[in-house]
């Protein structure tokens, strides 16, 4: 089997993951009931995910896919001299929120309908985080780099 690229993008500013979604007990008709909504910070993360997957007409496909996502996060200016060469020669990682599963979840729900019909046919994902590097051309930029591949026989 072999893999085509059939989509990629860049969305550039800080990375963000999906969040949790939130639950109200509510009293109905005597009985409490959960209502489970989006925060408004789902919301706007999602805006952004969505604006920078342009409205290029693309067929949806039905075949299995591939999810490759590379996320890239600004070192912090307060880090010390010998953790920025750790950082400069590929020996440290940010350990830090967000957890890079929010940031899959948050990536597959909006390519869902977009790009591929349903994330069930997601069934190989890479995914990467790591801190931008100054050194490599194009790597400078804090964001997500998004490549679908579909399986071809």
């Amino acid at each position: 089997m072999t893999w085509t690229k059939i989509f990629e993008t860049f969305i550039p500013g800080p990375p963000r993951g999906q969040p949790r979604p939130r639950a109200q007990a509510m009293m109905r008709g005597g009985r409490f009931v959960a209502h489970v909504h989006k925060s408004h910070k789902a919301e706007i993360a999602e805006a952004i995910v969505r604006a920078s997957i342009s409205d290029e007409t693309r067929t949806v496909t039905e075949r299995p896919v591939e999810l490759c996502i590379s996320v890239y996060i600004q070192p912090p200016k307060t880090m010390t001299r010998a953790r920025r060469e750790e950082v400069a020669l590929g020996r440290a990682f940010p350990a830090k929120k967000p957890d890079l599963k929010n940031i899959i979840a948050l990536v597959e729900d909006v390519l869902t309908g977009r790009v591929y019909r349903d994330d069930a046919q997601v069934v190989c994902i890479s995914a990467t985080k790591d801190y931008t590097k100054e050194s490599a051309p194009g790597m400078a930029r804090e964001g997500i780099q998004v490549v679908v591949n579909e399986a071809r026989p």
